[in-house]
């Protein structure tokens, strides 16, 4: 008896590891198969699109240093403007067109500022492209007073934190819509490799469409009827290139992280649940989400409002000291 459990358990362990292995197979051609090329960004409009925000904040971050370059970029800049025309050409005019153009207006006004000559064919092609910019959007450079960043003290900031706890103990309150809108919108300050964004936000809140997307959802027992609204949170795989598949998770994490704070500061509270699933369970919940399949699964986010008295976990924390460590050298 004990032989056969052993080659049970071998083989049970066999299955999970070949199971894995195929996972992570998956992963590698999901992300072969909707990530973008350096060099032929221009598969689709998203893709394109992704593309220029990359590039664009490049220009942005050289721009912001202590000290740039004189000159610097050229060969970056000629490509971003190639490529922005084609997506004009292609799609249409749009708001990160303008952003490029406010960019490329700055950096043309720091040369001159800096009394440096620019490459005349360079300095023409430039402002061939910038003309007709839109002086009203975001681009380029922002300056920032210090005191406008003294809005929380650590400890006032350490209360709030401190106060943010999963629910699974929701009211029978209905969740006003705007409340979360606006909270989205928040997030979105959130950073992002080369600020693409390629985090999405789906949003159900019809009860039934909730409770067959948490059937797959194995964290959600006991308090799942209780949920008003659902939220997952995905990454667009087009966003990236073929280096960067572990950023669509770092990027909607860090996404995640800010939209929770959103909604507890609307004294709403949530309960961040995992979507650790294989690759074909995934896609199978994509398919009940209808989630276009370019996308990741970040979280889903149960979200209600709380009562005036619940019970939360403890969630003890580890100190610092198990988890930090000094470099002195």
């Amino acid at each position: 008896m004990s032989a056969f459990l052993t080659r049970a358990t071998r083989y049970a362990i066999s299955r999970t590891r070949l199971g894995e292995a195929a996972s992570k197979i998956g992963d590698f051609c999901h992300h072969f198969y909707y990530s973008f090329s350096e060099r032929t960004p221009e598969k689709d409009k998203q893709r394109l699109k992704f593309y220029l925000f990359k590039y664009h904040h490049i220009i942005e971050k050289g721009l912001a240093l202590p000290k740039p370059n004189l000159c610097f970029g050229q060969p970056k800049i000629i490509n971003l403007i190639e490529k922005s025309e084609s997506y004009v050409k292609k799609y249409g005019h749009d708001k990160i067109i303008d952003s490029i153009k406010k960019t490329i207006i700055e950096y043309l006004a720091f040369h001159e500022k800096q009394g440096a000559t620019l490459p005349e064919k360079f300095e023409r092609k430039l402002l061939d492209f910038s003309a007709q910019a839109n002086s009203n959007c975001i681009g380029g450079l922002r300056p920032v007073v210090k005191s406008e960043m003294n809005n929380l003290t650590p400890q006032e900031f350490n209360d709030f934190v401190r106060c943010r706890y999963s629910v699974r103990n929701f009211s029978n309150e209905p969740v006003d819509e705007n409340l979360i809108f606006t909270a989205i919108e928040t997030a979105t300050y959130a950073p992002s490799v080369c600020n693409r964004q390629s985090w999405h936000v789906h949003y159900y809140s019809e009860k039934n469409t909730i409770r067959n997307i948490l059937y797959h959802q194995n964290g959600n027992a006991g308090f799942a009827d209780t949920i008003d609204k659902l939220l997952i949170i995905t990454g667009d795989t087009r966003a990236f290139t073929e280096n960067e598949s572990n950023q669509i998770f770092v990027d909607g994490g860090l996404f995640s992280m800010n939209l929770i704070l959103a909604l507890h500061s609307a004294g709403l509270g949530s309960c961040a649940l995992n979507t650790s699933y294989s690759y074909l369970k995934e896609h199978s919940v994509k398919k009940i989400a209808r989630i276009p399949n370019s996308e990741r699964l970040i979280m889903m986010l149960a979200v209600g409002h709380t009562k005036q008295n619940f019970d939360v976990a403890a969630s003890p924390r580890k100190p610092k000291y198990d988890f930090f460590t000094t470099h002195n050298y």
